[in-house]
């Protein structure tokens, strides 16, 4: 261990430290740029299995059979099929700028978005159900 400073004021042990260096260097990007419009059919391909199978039977190998796409595509993008889910709906245009004036207002409608957007045609629910 040599170079390393030694440090002897921990209860009179020897305790080694080092500094790591920085990692400034920047890799470079590797592989072929994604491709939008797989993005697109990925979206499309998710609402679509919402609405035939619902979530508990929605599953990643569905996903990309339906939108054209390898699996290792989908798991490049999403980790998981909460994460693949949340990102649509969370990311969703329909999202942009909503402001009621209250904080449960915004919420309300926010709710009412992604469960429209997730819909079959991106609107083709009425708005969140409620027990009763």
């Amino acid at each position: 261990m040599r170079g390393l400073p030694i440090d002897t004021e921990r209860n009179g042990s020897f305790c080694y430290s080092a500094s790591v260096p920085s990692q400034t260097a920047v890799s470079p990007v590797r592989g072929r740029p994604r491709q939008e419009r797989a993005d697109t059919a990925i979206a499309a391909a998710l609402r679509a299995l919402l609405v035939e199978v619902g979530y508990s039977r929605l599953t990643m190998e569905a996903v990309a059979t339906r939108a054209g796409v390898g699996k290792a595509t989908l798991y490049r993008r999403y980790a998981s099929k909460v994460e693949l889910v949340f990102a649509n709906a969370i990311h969703s245009s329909t999202l942009r700028s909503v402001d009621t004036g209250s904080l449960r207002g915004d919420l309300v409608l926010l709710s009412e978005r992604i469960v429209a957007d997730l819909g079959p045609t991106g609107g083709g629910r009425s708005g969140p159900r409620t027990a009763g």
